[in-house]
């Protein structure tokens, strides 16, 4: 009866993997070589078994909780490079593959480890505190997948607004105006320095309306013509513009140049800037 019991919790880690296993081939059905897999499943499970007979062999808690931790994480390393090359189905772009599949591996590894170290009789009353170092095995696998879906995160990209050239320059009525500092910068792909001035234009009208008519006001005005805004790249192609606006707590606020100056809650006093950029061909 002692013996079942020292056996009994390997037994629980053993079923826990063959469990896993049966998930991967319910999915991967015909796909997925049996035995290969089983050969992993051994191969995994003798590791651990060996760890656990290191392991046996000290007396010192802290030093076999940092082997069997490093041990576990080494391996777990392992698991990623050699999958691909030995596991024809398996996919380090699934999560299905990276993780079910680990956590197969994992469990049979721990039962081969809790069995060798159970029946070697060695009394010592923090053995499966010893086994909170072992989840290091899947560690490298969550550090990369994390890794691939960071990855994947598509660039943020704000819309932006480009210079209708072939649109009449729209006429504004002086109603409900707001006065506002409008900074720009006269030639793309440079943040700083701005240049602006003071103006005052209706706020109801929408942001792109009036950012046009404010170029060709600037273009044509007989003093500030002398710098015009340019809104055209080098092949004459309308530059991409992006016009924000600071937070008291000096937080960037994107402006949406479909909106206007109300809706964007533009106030008295604001100061708008300006960004122009090259074109990006898709």
């Amino acid at each position: 009866m002692e013996l079942f019991y020292k056996i009994l919790p390997a037994l629980l880690a053993l079923l826990s993997g063959l469990a896993f296993t049966g998930i991967l081939m319910y999915e991967k059905g015909s796909a997925m070589s049996i035995l290969r897999w089983a050969i992993w499943l051994i191969w995994t499970f003798l590791l651990f078994a060996i760890l656990g007979f290191v392991n046996s062999k000290t007396n010192s808690i802290i030093t076999g909780f940092i082997v069997l931790l490093a041990m576990s994480f080494l391996m777990g390393i392992l698991y990623l490079i050699l999958a691909p090359m030995t596991l024809s189905w398996w996919s380090n772009d699934s999560l299905l593959d990276v993780f079910i599949a680990g956590l197969s591996l994992y469990f049979v590894g721990i039962a081969g480890y809790i069995i060798t170290y159970n029946l070697l009789d060695h009394e010592n009353p923090f053995q499966y505190l010893l086994l909170s170092g072992s989840p290091a095995f899947l560690l490298p696998a969550l550090i990369f997948v994390s890794y691939e879906l960071w990855m994947k995160i598509p660039a943020l990209r704000y819309k932006t607004w480009t210079y209708p050239v072939n649109e009449p320059v729209p006429r504004l009525v002086p109603v409900e105006t707001v006065r506002v500092m409008m900074n720009f910068t006269p030639v793309p792909g440079k943040n700083e320095p701005f240049e602006g001035y003071e103006v005052e234009y209706p706020g109801n009208t929408t942001l792109g309306q009036l950012f046009h008519y404010f170029i060709s006001f600037h273009n044509k005005h007989r003093e500030y013509r002398k710098k015009p805004i340019q809104f055209l790249s080098d092949n004459q192609l309308p530059l991409e513009w992006m016009l924000f606006k600071y937070s008291p707590q000096r937080k960037k606020i994107i402006l949406d140049t479909e909106k206007t100056l109300f809706e964007n809650d533009v106030k008295g006093n604001d100061i708008i800037y300006a960004i122009s950029t090259n074109p990006i061909r898709s």
